[in-house]
């Protein structure tokens, strides 16, 4: 593989950065952490190491101040905390001090109660696969911003320059479709949101990603796997360490298409962490005040339209139908340095058998070991989710442009992740990645169809793909202004885009470079 050029570029720009006189960054608290960030590896690194009283690690993603008050707690409860190598990259995190150890904000300003800061960055990404013949580049120049009021308000937003990237990280073309391959250069928007929040209540308004749930790769319920939501959200602190969060998302503002959720999470003492969630697929711009309800369960919203309404029925299935979908997950911490975590998805069951078993569920185990100045963990989850998971037949399928909306692989599936990672100092982290994939010939969007014979075993669909891939990771993030990662690993992949006997392998790599001023 070749360095391309931008990285080459970055790396310079890098280091000219770096050699800048220190400086202090303020980075406003209400700033949410993007669900992707690897911040969450180290945050679940803490949480399977010591003691939790209070923060909820389901609900992302965080903001600055919440990740502040979570690592508060940790140092409060253990005096050997401070020196964790992840603590101390978190804490860098929050508290930049110039040059290598974060650029502060390129213009900020403050006036009364009104403050603003803006910053330039540049990214720079290459990703071959020689196993599936694919070779992706992302490389923006953007620009985030942000304006707070007083403590409780923020504006944010993150545009950028760059080229067209599949994915639902990735930048749509000209069209708004996420899977093409074409290079050319485009604007677009990475986030963009209002935000109130206090301690007691929020409520968020804007594009952006939510993922709820404890998955290592994914979440069954609602991950980042398909492009970022056009959502009203909002949450509430409830009594005994518990919260009750919701929202509503446009997924398709022509055909007044959306997806709804709500989730009571609760924190069972310093080890135990669990949640409840009900999502709906549903139709219709007039049913969206319903749906921002938290208290009224999904289940019922159809019957209370149809009870309401004088249309025939023909018009009325089109509004009144919905697909309910519920999960259910938790966390324990049985000792410092073992964690278990699991999560069961109810898409569709029945007691007579009349319709296929719509489920799936995710078991997982983290250990991490702190010694002196170094820390490891090993972390390994296995998921599957049945055929019929995500798809109905009257088309309110959990879908977005073409991804799920809960586990990225979709329904048919299964996975075994795995990883060990030594981390020698806050800086650096060495990585090795394992994985095996199967992903059966079930696509998202292929419901069954009353009447149809119902499956006696769920199995995967044949002729199903099946990949295993190693991968050995570095990277070095210093900061929040400076990223530097690479990997280089190698892949089987059988039965390739689900053509029996299309077998191939081949060697894998990514490089990635980041600045944020």
């Amino acid at each position: 593989m070749r360095l391309p050029q931008t990285v080459r570029a970055l790396v310079l720009a890098l280091l000219l950065a770096l050699a800048a006189s220190p400086a202090l960054a303020t980075w406003h608290a209400n700033e949410e952490i993007p669900v992707e960030s690897p911040v969450y590896r180290l945050i679940e690194d803490l949480a399977s190491s010591y003691s939790v009283p209070q923060a909820l690690l389901h609900l992302r993603p965080w903001t600055r101040a919440q990740l502040g008050q979570f690592l508060d707690q940790i140092e409060a409860t253990s005096a050997l905390a401070s020196k964790d190598p992840a603590l101390q990259r978190l804490r860098r995190e929050l508290e930049p001090g110039g040059g290598v150890e974060g650029l502060e904000p390129m213009f900020s300003g403050e006036q009364a109660d009104a403050s603003y800061e803006v910053s330039p960055y540049l990214r720079a990404s290459y990703t071959e696969s020689r196993a599936r013949s694919t070779i992706t580049r992302d490389n923006r120049v953007g620009l985030q911003a942000s304006f707070a009021f007083g403590e409780h308000g923020l504006i944010f937003a993150d545009g950028y320059l760059g080229n067209v990237t599949p994915g639902p990280h990735g930048t749509p073309d000209g069209a708004g479709s996420y899977t093409s391959s074409a290079s050319d250069l485009t604007t677009w928007y990475d986030r963009m949101y209002l935000t109130w929040q206090s301690r007691g209540f929020m409520v968020r308004a804007g594009h952006t990603w939510l993922e709820w749930g404890p998955g290592m790769s994914g979440t069954l319920g609602l991950s980042d796997g398909a492009p970022a939501l056009d959502l009203v959200e909002a949450g509430v602190q409830l009594p005994g360490e518990a919260r009750l969060q919701w929202f509503v998302s446009v997924l398709d503002p022509a055909a007044q298409t959306y997806l709804a959720g709500h989730r009571l999470e609760v924190r069972a003492g310093p080890s135990v962490e669990m949640g409840f969630t009900e999502y709906a697929r549903f139709d219709g711009s007039g049913s969206v005040p319903l749906y921002m309800i938290p208290v009224v369960p999904f289940a019922l919203l159809d019957r209370r339209i149809r009870g309401a309404s004088d249309l025939p029925s023909d018009s009325l299935d089109v509004v009144a139908q919905n697909n309910v979908m519920y999960t259910a997950d938790f966390s324990w911490t049985w000792r410092p340095g073992t964690r278990f975590y699991g999560e069961f998805l109810l898409d569709d069951a029945s007691k007579s058998n009349s319709r296929p078993l719509a489920i799936g569920w995710q078991a997982g185990m983290h250990l991490r070991r702190y010694m002196g100045r170094a820390a490891w963990s090993l972390r390994a989850d296995y998921t599957r989710v049945y055929q019929y998971v995500y798809s109905v037949h009257h088309h309110h399928d959990f879908a977005h442009a073409g991804f799920p909306t809960g586990f990225p692989l979709g329904p048919d599936c299964d996975q075994f992740a795995a990883r060990l990672d030594w981390r020698p100092s806050p800086a650096w982290s060495w990585g090795l990645d394992w994985l095996v994939a199967r992903d059966g010939a079930q696509q998202l969007g292929d419901a069954w169809q009353p009447g149809d014979p119902v499956p006696a075993r769920m199995v995967l669909a044949s002729p199903f793909e099946r990949e295993q891939r190693l991968m050995f990771t570095s990277d070095w993030s210093p900061s929040p202004s400076v990223t530097l990662s690479a990997a280089v690993g190698f892949s089987k992949v059988l039965s390739l885009d689900h053509v029996e006997f299309h077998d191939t392998d081949g060697a894998n790599g990514r490089i990635q470079a980041a600045l944020r001023w």
